[in-house]
């Protein structure tokens, strides 16, 4: 993904596969996220637009883990 860089496409890969892995946990074997590359490509224009934050995201994603 040339538009966010290597290394935020790298972080955006394993946010995605995380939420896909919790969510299949959560809610029995089953995921809300139907189609993962699909939410990939939306994540990345998100990012891209500067309407989502990768870090902060993750910094989230932490904190519900450990709660």
């Amino acid at each position: 993904m040339e538009d966010i860089g290597t290394v935020r496409a790298a972080i955006a890969v394993i946010y995605v596969l995380q939420l896909y892995e919790d969510d299949v946990a959560r809610n029995g074997g089953e995921s809300r996220i139907k189609n993962p590359g699909g939410y990939f490509r939306a994540l990345t224009r998100m990012v891209k637009a500067g309407k989502i934050d990768l870090t902060v995201e993750l910094l989230a994603m932490r904190r519900r883990r450990m709660s």
